[in-house]
């Protein structure tokens, strides 16, 4: 599955959430895999992106990513959806002499987070 070329199947919608009205971008995602588990039942990977869309007078928008749901919980509890937004500038910046706009948002981190059950937690995804 790493080594072949083909994007896997996706699940989960991309959008534009400032589009108006709400565009979907993406629906289902596919990503080209990275990782997996066959034991634990995940798989994670990456895509690249590229949405052309005229926003009038629109400086900064919002990009959303939503799917349900969270892998089972190994000690019972409810499953919800998961959503993640981010925000897009194309304000031109000088940079060294030359006026761009923004790069484009990449981050990663590890799929699975095992956490203590009763416990509250904030997970800061790095960018």
């Amino acid at each position: 599955m790493i080594s072949s070329s083909t994007p896997a199947g996706g699940e989960g919608i991309l959008y534009c959430q400032s589009c108006s009205p709400k565009i979907t971008i993406i629906n289902p995602m596919a990503y080209q895999c990275t990782e997996f588990s066959t034991i634990e039942d995940w798989t994670s990977g990456e895509n690249t992106v590229i949405f052309n869309y005229t926003l009038a007078n629109l400086a900064m928008f919002y990009v959303g990513y939503t799917d349900c749901c969270w892998v089972s919980l190994q000690n019972g509890g409810s499953s919800v959806d998961v959503s993640v937004m981010t925000m897009i500038s194309t304000t031109a910046i000088n940079r060294t002499g030359v006026m761009r706009i923004n790069n484009s948002p990449v981050t990663s981190f590890s799929p699975i987070t095992r956490l203590i059950q009763n416990c509250n937690y904030t997970i800061t995804i790095p960018g």
